[in-house]
């Protein structure tokens, strides 16, 4: 016991270095003007429980589609960490989700190293796996952001399911003997049926379960195995099919199915071929908002449908191999883009993290069987943690908080009003206040006001400048006459004193 600690404590101490490098400082982020408010601090599931029906509170029906676990761990960090309320909430209180947010990262860093470590038995292949996986800036996402947590978890769980599945699969004895394999099945039932529950992606598993028991594997149930394998196998469709259709009925609820963009073969290859492009080349980061599918199906569309029937066909000649794996694993956790779970976008940095962590899993065991390639191996995984990891200190940085967000976005959508006025919403969301306007304020004159005068208004007033929200609500009026909401400001900048909190920011 004391050989095999000292053989890994080195390598695992090298990854948490690469952990606490690059994700050591989400523990002082804050929350973002991004989804975040939907999600957590201001969804009274989380923050205010009571008040909210069964659904809403232990499944996430007013998010879109169910993801109890990932609720529950937003509901500790609440208990533990405010806001104390729907309206009450600060950017600052994203601190104590980060923290936690953190913990899982280290867990997710060594179930990494396990899925490595069992396939290579090699530390520092599996330190490097582990660190080449983290260091990749589409990771950023999930692993920096309170709301990407329900990626990192459903990650976590499909990681911990791909090792299980393998171990039982796998021609290499999974017990002392006399023992069967139904305690990996049903682990890896367990896990599946947990990364579902974390987020609607995870979904992929069922079907992934269903091909490893019958086409992927060295090791077939026996008789005595089969009909619980069998069971697992029905039950995780089950579930997937329920979270399907679950989801798709409170997604019409909450007006979000119209969203569809382009027929549905062009939607699956476009956003497909975007996120291949971010696995190989980072600069195609930050797709903040929902793509424009093209309405033909044009070269870039073509290559990807070609790479897709590539997968599939490693998939069937090495279905055995963790290469075959991979690519089905691959192929099945993309199919989310079709829509299939109704998602409100299509293409996001979060739905390349499973493909990332599955394609780098099939290339490492693969190449390690080739035992003189494995010092290349390992050279190579070093290079790309450093390469990998220079891009990713950016955009995990673009998490800090929302002003770092939205200027970053901004540098991508140069051209948005809405981004525009994001960016003040951010500087809002900060107490920048005073920052927000003058961001308001350029983005009106390049813009027009329509867009940024209740916010110019509104801020006017909380910073004391009656001159200007007097200004402003009369601009509204002018063009809506009796808008309530302008009516207010007018009569707060005629009557109400100089609030004493007013000081320029």
């Amino acid at each position: 016991m004391r050989q095999l600690a000292q053989r890994h404590a080195l390598p695992v101490l090298a990854l948490l270095g690469v952990v606490f490098a690059l994700y050591g400082r989400t523990a002082e982020f804050h929350f973002v003007d991004w989804d975040d408010r939907h999600h957590v601090y201001a969804n009274p599931a989380v923050v205010a429980p009571d008040t909210a029906s069964v659904a809403d509170r232990w499944l996430g029906r007013n998010i879109g589609y169910p993801l109890p676990i990932t609720l529950a761990t937003w509901r500790l960090d609440q208990a533990l960490h405010g806001p104390d309320g729907v309206g009450t909430a600060k950017a600052v209180d994203g601190v104590g989700y980060h923290k936690s947010q953190l913990l899982i990262i280290v867990l997710f860093a060594g179930v990494l190293y396990l899925l490595a470590w069992l396939g290579t038995a090699s530390p520092w292949a599996a330190a490097l796996f582990g660190a080449v996986i983290l260091a990749h800036p589409v990771v950023a996402e999930p692993l920096s952001w309170v709301t990407g947590r329900k990626d990192l978890l459903m990650a976590l769980f499909t990681a911990l399911t791909l090792m299980l599945l393998w171990r039982a699969g796998s021609h290499e004895p999974a017990a002392k003997p006399g023992k069967n394999r139904v305690h990996l099945w049903f682990w890896a039932g367990v896990c599946a049926s947990l990364a579902m529950l974390s987020k609607p992606t995870g979904i992929a598993l069922a079907p992934f379960f269903v091909w490893t028991v019958t086409l992927g594997t060295h090791h077939r149930p026996n008789a005595e195995e089969r009909s619980p394998t069998i069971a697992i196998g029905l039950w995780l469709c089950a579930l997937a099919a329920g979270i399907v259709v679950v989801g798709s009925l409170w997604h019409a609820e909450l007006g979000g199915v119209g969203g569809k963009q382009g027929a549905p073969l062009n939607r699956v290859l476009h956003a497909t071929g975007w996120h291949l492009r971010m696995l190989a080349a980072p600069s195609w980061l930050r797709a903040k908002y929902i793509v424009a599918t093209p309405a033909d199906i044009g070269l870039g569309e073509m290559l990807t449908g070609a790479a897709g029937l590539g997968f599939v066909t490693v998939s069937i000649v090495w279905r055995r191999q963790p290469v075959g794996w991979a690519a089905a694993l691959a192929l099945l956790a993309w199919l989310p883009v079709s829509n299939i779970v109704p998602l409100r976008r299509h293409i996001a940095d979060s739905y390349v993290l499973v493909p990332w962590i599955v394609l780098a899993w099939g290339a490492l065991m693969t190449a390690w069987r080739v035992e003189r390639a494995r010092r290349i191996v390992l050279l190579v995984a070093g290079g790309l943690v450093l390469l990998l990891g220079g891009r990713a200190v950016d955009q995990i940085e673009t998490w800090r908080d929302s002003v770092h967000l939205w200027k970053q976005t901004l540098r991508h959508e140069p051209n948005s009003p809405q981004v525009c006025r994001m960016a003040g919403h951010g500087q809002y969301f900060e107490n920048q206040k005073v920052a927000a306007m003058r961001t308001w304020h350029a983005c009106a004159e390049r813009y027009g006001p329509a867009l940024f005068a209740n916010n110019l208004a509104a801020t006017a007033l909380q910073v004391g400048d009656r001159a200007a929200a007097e200004r402003w609500a009369k601009w509204i009026l002018e063009r809506r006459p009796g808008d309530p909401r302008a009516l207010r400001y007018l009569h707060a900048a005629r009557n109400q004193p100089s609030p004493s909190s007013g000081r320029r920011n």
